[in-house]
């Protein structure tokens, strides 16, 4: 059979599941902690809490049915096409066969808990090195016979056993089909713990911080963990990140690979860490709770004093305002606050730092356009936008899949960036249309294809700025404004988001995962084709035979779930909850 996981990595997990059955009967009762495990510092770290119960409650969630969809399998097979990327082999294994690994280790040990002790990998064949697995083997029947059979069935492999101050450490040699170098996987059983690492250091290491001696902290016993349990609950499945950590792995490298080729220097990795604001950073972090009817997820992404870009994923925090024109009709919502200066001069700031001769381009460039067109493009657009935006989504028209999008925010002078914006469309060569709504001035722009968001619309109302693709999204918004048709505010789980920590909320939205799903998929097509055509070579018609078009998936097997998310600032963070409910 034709495996994408590697052979040496299923060796390992059959080992690990055979090993765990072997010593159960000699396991002691103390509770499994697997949080002991890692290191305080892991750079990544995912814990799996009741894995049976994920199991049965997958097959539920938004992201099998994404999976199962056979429209979107059509799809992504005539894209791959156009890409040239030839399918997997029918026997490729693929998520069939990860799930058949995790369903026959759950039958073992209900809780795992998998790290990175370091990303010092360059393969997957070179990752167990640095990987740290622990199992919960906890109680109960064990089919250790079936885990032999599996053993047996892949192959043999040498077998050891060495001290480690009176625990034995079993050593397992896994030789490679393809005649390359074995895998060393080291393991012990410690309480009801199965500790398993490709690194006899690690492993060590691993011990010492159960039995709590030595000189490392477990992640149990580390800020990161109370942090993020105290945000996630009972969640059953977990990921925290350590961004500090990943970031100083990251930067040795470069300085490695610097040290052997200076003259390659183009930007230098502390003006990097500092325009992004690495050193601020904490964790980014998330646990998902998984139920019969809806899907909870919560994290956040920690820093303290933030600056550089980070300052970006540390927005304003305070009371949102609830504008009245937003019609029912919006499949997608969503309402935050948002320094549009601010966002800008940070990101410009931040150029400048990592590259001077970028930043000096991009000020050049605004400064001519200003020059050229006779406006200030920062104070007549950027400053002008007044604290917050707002952006959702219009489900596609009747006979169509495709959906239009919709912006609006608060001007604080609505006529200067109306001629600003206008100026900007006028340099682009692109035709603008008006009509009237009333006393309201709809403009239309269309780049003349018909390509999805190659058409919109926009209009200033009562100094709010409107913009919806394709026709008819601002007058549904102005019919909602004067009371002609119900707004998002009739929805209570809405409002009760927004009726939630009013002095540290950042922002709230509402959308339908099936539009999510076409924002992604059908522009993704849209770029492929385009690329197909441009890239045909010029003796096959390029001109006058266009490349088939990609059928847009219905993605009907999303339609019935809705997203609630809202995120709010706290002292050492930005954090968020997500809730997605099955009408």
């Amino acid at each position: 059979m034709t495996s994408i996981i590697p052979s040496s990595l299923r060796f390992a997990l059959c080992a690990l599941a055979f090993g765990a059955a072997a010593c159960l009967a000699s396991a002691p009762v103390r509770a499994a902690n697997l949080a002991e495990v890692p290191d305080e510092n892991a750079p990544v770290i995912i814990m799996l809490r009741d894995i049976p119960e994920i199991l049965r409650l997958w097959e539920k969630t938004p992201i099998a049915a994404l999976i199962n969809d056979p429209e979107l399998s059509q799809f992504n097979d005539q894209m791959n096409a156009l890409r040239g990327i030839a399918p997997l082999p029918p026997d490729a294994g693929g998520m069939d066969e990860i799930t058949a690994i995790i369903k026959q280790v759950s039958k073992l040990a209900p809780n795992a808990i998998v790290a990175l002790a370091d990303i010092n990998f360059t393969s997957p064949e070179t990752l167990l090195g640095s990987l740290i697995v622990a199992l919960d083997l906890g109680t109960g029947a064990r089919e250790t016979e079936k885990q032999i059979s599996m053993m047996l069935a892949e192959g043999k492999w040498e077998r050891r056993v060495e001290d480690y101050f009176g625990l034995p450490i079993n050593i397992e040699v896994v030789p490679q089909p393809s005649g390359g170098e074995s895998l060393t996987i080291y393991w012990a059983v410690l309480d009801s713990t199965l500790i398993a690492s490709g690194n006899r250091e690690h492993l060590c290491a691993s011990i010492d911080r159960v039995k709590r001696i030595g000189k490392t902290i477990s992640f149990a016993m580390s800020a990161r963990h109370s942090r993020m349990m105290g945000t996630i609950g009972m969640a059953q499945i977990a990921y925290a990140a350590n961004i500090k950590s990943l970031f100083a792995t990251v930067k040795k490298a470069a300085s490695e690979q610097l040290a052997k080729n200076p003259e390659s220097a183009m930007v230098s990795m502390d003006a990097i860490e500092s325009a992004l604001g690495i050193d601020a950073f904490g964790d980014a972090f998330f646990g998902v709770i998984l139920d019969n009817n809806e899907m909870q997820i919560a994290g956040a992404c920690t820093h303290d004093n933030p600056h550089g870009l980070l300052r970006l994923l540390a927005p304003k925090a305070g009371s949102l305002p609830r504008p009245p024109f937003l019609p029912q009709t919006l499949s997608s919502v969503s309402i935050s606050n948002f320094d549009a200066a601010g966002t800008f001069a940070t990101v410009k700031a931040s150029v400048q730092q990592i590259a001077p001769f970028v930043g000096a381009l991009i000020d050049a460039q605004i400064n001519n356009l200003n020059q050229n067109m006779g406006v200030n493009l920062e104070n007549d657009l950027l400053v002008n936008i007044d604290g917050c935006m707002i952006t959702g989504m219009f489900p596609p028209a009747k006979n169509s899949k495709e959906t239009s999008m919709f912006l609006a925010f608060p001007l604080k002078k609505p006529e200067a960036f109306t001629a600003a914006l206008g100026k900007l469309i006028a340099a682009g060569g692109l035709p603008e249309k008006t009509r009237q709504l009333g006393d309201i001035t709809i403009r239309s722009v269309s780049n003349g294809t018909n390509y999805p968001g190659s058409r919109f619309e926009y209009a200033i109302v009562r100094n709010y700025f409107l913009a919806a693709g394709g026709t008819g999204g601002i007058d549904q918004a102005v019919r909602c404004w004067a009371g002609q048709s119900a707004s998002v505010w009739t929805d209570p789980r809405f409002v009760e988001m927004a009726d939630t920590m009013p002095g540290n909320l950042c922002g709230i939205s509402r959308y339908s995962l099936r539009d999510m799903a076409r924002l992604w998929f059908v522009p993704a097509g849209t770029a492929v084709q385009r690329a197909a055509i441009e890239t045909r070579p010029a003796d096959a018609g390029r001109a006058n035979t266009p490349a088939p078009r990609l059928p847009s998936p219905s993605f009907d097997s999303l339609k019935d779930y809705q997203v609630y998310n809202y995120f709010y600032r706290k002292n050492d963070g930005t954090y968020f909850r997500t809730k997605i409910t099955r009408n």
